[in-house]
């Protein structure tokens, strides 16, 4: 409900329109969200139910990442990303630490993208931090993305839709 409450506030204060509500996200991948694709070390998905446009004429949408287990390189960058996490957050939370789900702003037009707010969350979708505006000055600058990118798939998908059929729950 934190996290609803502070899209509401960060929507409203940008001059966007508040998104519905957020849907519960236990197990984390629902039907809502879709692979938009995936390295050896991440996979990433959108939930392309919250896609929004703003009064700017670019889109809101949810992304999720969350280190691939079934290879070597995710369970590497599972361990990175927690002696990261345990670095702002200690080792007790680091070691609940399951998925990072960011609101992403993207501009179809110009093609680019930045994130708008990031959060840590656990397997229960609870967060264990929220970065805070000031933490993420950096990622609020525009990005544009090299062809066939991470961030050039996320916003193709987002823009066009080309994002393959959402996951079926299980």
């Amino acid at each position: 409900m934190r996290r609803l409450f502070a899209i509401f506030l960060l929507l409203i204060s940008a001059g966007f329109p508040a998104p519905p509500q957020t849907p519960q996200r236990d197990p984390i991948i629902k039907a809502n969200w879709t692979l938009v694709t995936y390295t050896k070390a991440y996979a990433i998905f959108i939930d392309r139910s919250l896609i929004k446009e703003t009064q700017q004429m670019t889109l809101v949408a949810f992304q999720l990442r969350i280190a691939r287990s079934d290879t070597k390189e995710g369970q590497l960058a599972k361990q990175q990303d927690y002696v990261n996490i345990s670095k702002i957050v200690g080792t007790v939370k680091a070691k609940a630490f399951s998925h990072e789900v960011s609101l992403v702003e993207v501009s179809c037009e110009e093609e680019k993208s930045r994130a708008l707010k990031i959060w840590l969350d656990d397997k229960q979708s609870q967060t264990i931090y929220d970065f805070s505006d000031s933490q993420l000055e950096t990622q609020k600058k525009w990005t544009r993305y090299v062809v066939n990118s991470i961030g050039s798939k996320v916003i193709k998908a987002v823009c066009d839709g080309t994002a393959p059929a959402p996951l079926s729950s299980q």
